[in-house]
């Protein structure tokens, strides 16, 4: 009966650590300077915790345009926009606990008009 009692508690905290980790806010710099990945109060948009400069392994900073989080595989996304100085966007995974950045690949939406979309 203890070790039912035990294993009902654990699976209980692991539960409740499971819905924590899913309210968790990532944002992130990209405008005009270096990117910096942050953890955000989705009830107030402070800033919880700086985690740190969105680099990969040999230092390249990445700032990020756009952040995805799968709920199932607990993986980071993010995107680059392409600007004028680039001919593509990249696309990479990030640990959201340090910040660190994987190229996954590159992507591009083609050239953008003045309104903001893809031209036709």
């Amino acid at each position: 009966m203890k070790t039912l009692s035990l294993l009902v508690c654990l699976l209980s905290l692991f539960s409740l650590a499971e819905r924590a980790e899913a309210r968790v806010l990532y944002g992130a710099t990209a405008s005009g300077g270096p990117g910096e990945l942050y953890i955000i109060d989705a009830s107030t948009g402070a800033v919880i915790k700086d985690v740190g400069p969105l680099n990969d392994a040999i230092g390249t900073n990445y700032p990020i345009t756009g952040l995805a989080f799968h709920p199932v595989t607990k993986v980071l996304y993010g995107s680059s926009g392409n600007n004028p100085a680039e001919t593509a966007g990249t696309f990479v995974r990030i640990d959201p606990r340090t910040a660190l950045v994987t190229v996954i690949g590159q992507f591009n939406a083609g050239p953008v008009n003045g309104s903001g979309t893809p031209a036709t």
